[in-house]
């Protein structure tokens, strides 16, 4: 079984990290800890956990107000799927997945394959990274028919017009991908240069299914670490297109939007 521990409450509600077996989660007001909310009230280092892959300890560090589980003081116990765990004032949840598969997000017609634990679903838009990063990074996913006489080389290549009369200055080149199931796909990567100079970046994948098309653009900064571009890879890599072929829905064309 997959440990997960999530913030339920403050500025970082949301944000969610694995246990993995064998490693200690720590948590507290110190940026030395693995989650550490915006929060006076709790110690420095106030608890951590830790998973043998079967269960899950927790043990508390705090000698103020100390660490309570299902509304109950705790020293060191056990805990377990769906219990609540508070920490000053800011609340958490331990959750577990059987799973890969089970840690799927689903968005309209596309499956992101274990994605749970990066990433959180927005509703009508589609995921955003959980991670620190200066400037929120997401990934958007849009369906739309694919339209009349067009097929998928040609789709793509009007999105290529379109960067290149919205965003002169961008630079865009488009790959080839394999994506399991689909009857075409195609990608493009979009540098654009910001006012700031720092450089956005759009990875693009696009699949065609039927009459329908889909699009995944994740958005980030050039200069975001290693660890956000390794997890908007993973899941772009791991992305299914799945509509129902037989009832086209209704879309709108993707567009560049550089963050902010």
């Amino acid at each position: 079984m997959k440990f997960f521990l999530e913030v339920k409450t403050g500025a970082q509600a949301g944000r969610r990290i694995e246990v993995e077996r064998g490693r200690s989660v720590s948590v507290g007001r110190s940026r030395a800890a693995a989650l550490f909310p915006e929060d006076p009230t709790m110690s420095g280092l106030h608890f951590e956990i830790v998973s043998d892959g079967e269960n899950v300890g927790l043990k508390n560090h705090s000698q103020t107000n100390g660490t309570q589980v299902n509304g109950r003081s705790a020293t060191s116990v056990v805990v377990r799927p769906g219990d609540a765990i508070r920490a000053g004032g800011t609340l958490f949840a331990l959750l577990g997945v059987e799973d890969t598969a089970a840690a799927d997000l689903l968005f309209q017609s596309w499956r992101f394959a274990g994605a749970a634990a990066d990433w959180q679903l927005i509703e009508s838009q589609g995921l955003r990274y959980r991670g620190q990063t200066a400037a929120p990074v997401t990934i958007m996913a849009i369906e739309e028919p694919l339209p009349r006489n067009h097929d998928l080389e040609k789709y793509v290549d009007i999105q290529l017009l379109l960067f290149r009369e919205r965003l002169p200055q961008a630079k865009a080149v488009k790959q080839e991908i394999a994506i399991p199931g689909a009857d075409a796909s195609a990608a493009l990567t979009v540098r654009t240069p910001l006012s700031d100079g720092r450089i956005a970046l759009q990875k693009q994948i696009y699949v065609s299914a039927g009459e329908m098309v889909g699009v995944a653009t994740a958005t980030a900064l050039e200069a975001d670490s290693a660890a956000v571009h390794q997890a908007i890879d993973s899941v772009l890599k791991s992305a299914a297109f799945q509509p129902d072929k037989s009832a086209p829905k209704q879309g709108h064309p993707t567009q560049a939007i550089p963050p902010s």
